[in-house]
């Protein structure tokens, strides 16, 4: 039997997952639930049942056995022991391992768990050659940062980003306030005559010629800019990822962000990570 790995991505509203070899989606594998954040434990247990059950039959149709679990979440998460810490999500699996939610459906496999920045910046550099200095930022209902070096992602002591800037003041609020979907919404919507519901509707009327549209994201590119410039600078940081849903609508601010990233003299290389929606899920399989 072919081995290979499972690599799941835990996201606020579903669970997504795919078997790889190596950095590579086995064809037919991927697969996705939608779950309740906010449900009880059974709610959660089941959503994870289904999925990974499914994954399971899929392995064995097809002559695959899987060696190992590889997840990928977002904080607060205790990723050593597999604890969740969250509170605006998840919460009744708060506190309680996760390894045999994961390991009921499926045996009693390895399980690892890393921050969902880890995941980005692991699976958006594979078969990235010519840097050796990478930072990732993800732009979408929050913001993510990560950060590595000579192949090494910089973590802190329970598995975490070594920098975050979601909560970094900025504005008289923090920089997810501004820099993400919610912050362009609102900012939008603070000037326009028409308000948007969501940041993709801003982005479809900035590709639409809304010149306000424009400014907003354009705006937003420049605050991120200003917020992570100083850590590109230290960190001596020569090529910079983005990731997140926001960042598929690069064309419209790329410029503004290569332009006020332009003292970073380190910095050489700006754009967003192939495969946006896919990137996690490599990086879970591959990374360490």
């Amino acid at each position: 039997m072919k081995k290979c790995i499972l690599a799941l991505d835990i996201g606020g509203t579903s669970l997504k997952c795919g078997l790889f070899d190596g950095p590579m989606l086995i064809s037919g594998s991927l697969d996705s639930q939608p779950v309740n954040s906010n449900g009880s434990f059974e709610v959660i247990h089941q959503a994870f049942f289904s999925l990974l059950g499914r994954v399971r039959n899929f392995a064995m149709m097809n002559g695959l056995l899987i060696t190992e679990v590889s997840v990928d979440t977002p904080g607060p998460f205790d990723y050593n022991m597999g604890i969740s810490r969250m509170t605006h999500k998840y919460q009744a699996i708060k506190d309680k391992p996760l390894a045999p939610v994961i390991r009921a459906p499926l045996g009693n496999l390895p399980v690892r768990f890393m921050h969902d920045s880890t995941a980005f910046i692991q699976g958006a550099t594979a078969g990235f050659d010519g840097y050796s200095r990478f930072s990732g930022v993800m732009i979408g209902t929050g913001l993510g940062f990560a950060l590595m070096i000579d192949g090494e992602v910089l973590i802190n002591k329970t598995g975490g980003p070594l920098y975050s800037i979601y909560s970094l003041p900025y504005r008289g609020g923090t920089a997810e306030d501004v820099v993400s979907a919610r912050g362009i919404v609102a900012a939008y919507n603070a000037r326009a005559g028409s308000p948007a519901r969501a940041a993709k509707e801003v982005g479809d009327r900035a590709e639409a010629g809304d010149e306000l549209a424009i400014s907003v994201y354009n705006e937003m590119a420049a605050s991120l800019a200003e917020i992570i410039a100083p850590i590109l600078y230290e960190c001596r940081i020569e090529a910079l990822l983005l990731g997140g849903q926001i960042s598929k609508s690069f064309p419209l601010f790329g410029d503004t962000l290569r332009e006020k990233l332009s003292g970073v003299s380190s910095l050489v290389y700006v754009n967003p990570a192939h495969d946006i929606d896919l990137v996690h899920l490599i990086g879970a399989a591959v990374g360490k």
